[in-house]
């Protein structure tokens, strides 16, 4: 039974949306380009098919449709917007950032309505959820879009399997205002870094470092790299202490908690959770066999999905948890 206490930053969910790319691989097209016996990423790697986007389907285009859903079905205009951030990973273009491109792409070229970009990788859309809640608590903004549109495909490197089994694409919107009720909102969020795991996932090149004038030692460095068992043993080394202190500063304890939204990290990752801290399937979102690792929409898209199936409904208790290149570990616990 839910919880009666009431958020400490009171909002609520005025509006979803969700946009996944049109060209969907199965799991047996995986299996041919990486030459592997029919059925072996479904069985090895527990995996049905993967949403990729095409050279149309771009961050903003993405973005811009699932922003526009969440519209719809808020009944507003993208105008009536106080705010609008960009939480994501995955950037169009390094300059200008990635919200102004969004802001152009929606018609609020002209507004002056503000927009920034947040990017703690897999764990922005979560960051973005504690930034727009200090606003609205504070009557900074009324009304705050929250857009996460991820291409990891991009970058993925098919001579290693870890990776090319691992990310999908997709986007999601969240429009969040304020809640006079105080019935709904945010408990408690939490974040915490242990840097010295920063080089277990990474993009060495693009940027200031190597790019086209400095080229790097190998053309990989453009792609997504990982050292997956060293990434999850730093995980699983700070995740009890990192749930415990989250619950604690929520007032809350896991029975309390009516649906969990991991980060879709990896099938390991989530059954290790799941395992470890015993929750039990009904209370457990995990879609990544039809969706992968969609890096920071994994999560509200994953949520898409659980309200659809009507999993989740006005009212309840949901903890939001995962982890992000860095190493960050990240959760959030709202009643929306």
């Amino acid at each position: 039974m839910t919880n009666l206490k009431k958020p400490g930053f009171s909002f609520r969910l005025r509006g979803m949306g969700r946009y996944l790319p049109e060209r969907v691989m199965k799991s047996e097209e995986i299996d041919q380009k990486a030459g592997w016996a029919v059925g072996t990423t479904a069985t090895k790697f527990r995996i049905k098919q993967r949403h990729y986007a095409s050279d149309m389907e771009t961050t903003t285009f993405m973005g811009a449709k699932a922003l526009e859903e969440a519209l719809n079905e808020a009944g507003l205009k993208a105008g009536e917007l106080d705010l609008l951030i960009s939480a994501a990973a995955s950037v169009e273009q390094p300059i200008p950032y990635q919200a102004s491109l969004l802001h152009r792409a929606i018609g609020l070229e002209r507004s002056g309505i503000p927009c920034f970009d947040i990017d703690t990788t897999c764990l922005s859309f979560v960051t973005a959820l504690q930034v727009a809640a200090h606003f609205l608590q504070a009557g900074t903004y009324k009304r705050i879009a929250i857009v996460t549109s991820e291409i990891a495909s991009i970058a993925i490197n098919w001579e290693v399997p870890e990776c090319f089994t691992l990310f999908g694409d997709g986007a999601a919107c969240w429009i969040l205002e304020a809640d006079p009720t105080g019935e709904h909102g945010l408990f408690a969020h939490h974040l915490k870094t242990y840097s010295y795991g920063s080089a277990f996932c990474e993009m060495r090149a693009g940027a200031t470092k190597f790019n086209m004038r400095r080229p790097p030692p190998s053309p990989n460095d453009y792609l997504f790299s990982m050292d997956g068992p060293e990434a999850f043993k730093l995980a699983v080394t700070y995740v009890h202490e990192f749930m415990g202190e989250l619950m604690g500063k929520s007032g809350l304890s896991l029975k309390d908690i009516d649906l969990i939204a991991p980060h879709q990290a990896s099938p390991l990752a989530l059954h290790h959770m799941k395992t470890q801290l015993k929750i039990p399937d009904e209370k457990y979102v995990n879609y990544i066999a039809d969706y992968g690792n969609q890096v920071a929409a994994s999560i509200p898209i994953a949520l898409y999905r659980a309200r659809e199936e009507g999993r989740w409904t006005p009212g309840k208790n949901l903890l939001l948890v995962g982890t992000s290149a860095g190493i960050s570990l990240g959760g959030a616990i709202l009643r929306l």
